[in-house]
């Protein structure tokens, strides 16, 4: 979660996002599929954001991978649906968590981090909601 602005130009920040948040949800989904689809049964979580649903300043490029894992999870919905495989998109707002801490523009760092100490969730927190989607 490398945030900046776009005109600031971190291309590898780009690089990096796009491979973990898009590519790195294709092979989660790659690894599992067949034998979820064998099995007949299974259930498959992505994590997208609140900036998948909302653009801020500073976060285009990390909101534009969020959607796609909307996307593609929406999609994926539809096309294993006679497998018997579920799919649930977890769309949490801040996260308190080291993420922050990768963000090197210090001015958008800053800021986020104010944000998500007044109202992140814990990761305990986080963790709850996904055992609540599992049972």
């Amino acid at each position: 979660m490398p945030l900046s602005p776009m005109d600031r130009l971190n291309v590898d920040e780009w690089d990096k996002m796009v491979d973990v948040n898009i590519k790195g949800v294709l092979n989660g989904i790659a690894a599992v599929l067949p034998h979820m689809k064998s099995q007949k049964s299974g259930h498959i979580i992505n994590t997208s954001s609140v900036t998948g649903h909302k653009i801020f300043s500073g976060s285009a490029v990390y909101s534009a991978t969020k959607f796609t894992v909307r996307a593609l999870s929406e999609g994926l919905r539809m096309e294993v649906k006679p497998y018997n495989i579920r799919t649930t998109i977890v769309s949490p707002g801040g996260v308190k968590t080291e993420l922050l801490n990768h963000i090197i523009e210090t001015d958008v760092q800053q800021a986020n981090k104010d944000y998500v100490g007044a109202v992140g969730l814990s990761p305990s927190s986080f963790a709850n909601i996904i055992a609540f989607i599992i049972s």
